[in-house]
């Protein structure tokens, strides 16, 4: 998980401090919807395809910033039927923002 034209989080904890990031935000905006999900025929494996928009306040400017794009997590079944993810990918439709290091 990644905030928009940030670098991937990776990792547990990476990804623990992205979500916490972006829940903090009151004006979180968040809507997805699956346009393709298929399950392989083992049963052991399934990805969902879709499309998104988030909108949220950005940390920089303090305003609405919105982003809209296209997802795809891959699952993976677990021993007590449930399903987990195993890898996530969200790709904006935004232009990318170039990034300046110090």
């Amino acid at each position: 998980m990644s905030l928009p034209n940030a670098p991937p989080a990776v990792g547990r904890e990476a990804i623990k401090e992205a979500v916490k990031e972006i829940v903090r935000d009151g004006d979180l905006a968040f809507t997805f919807e699956a346009q393709r999900v298929e399950v392989a025929k083992s049963g052991d494996y399934g990805y969902a395809e879709g499309a998104y928009t988030l909108t949220m306040i950005d940390a920089v400017s303090k305003k609405a910033a919105a982003d809209h794009g296209t997802f795809l997590p891959v699952y993976r079944k677990q021993l007590n039927g449930g399903w987990r993810v195993l890898q996530d990918m969200r790709s904006s439709r935004l232009p990318n923002v170039p990034v300046i290091e110090d």
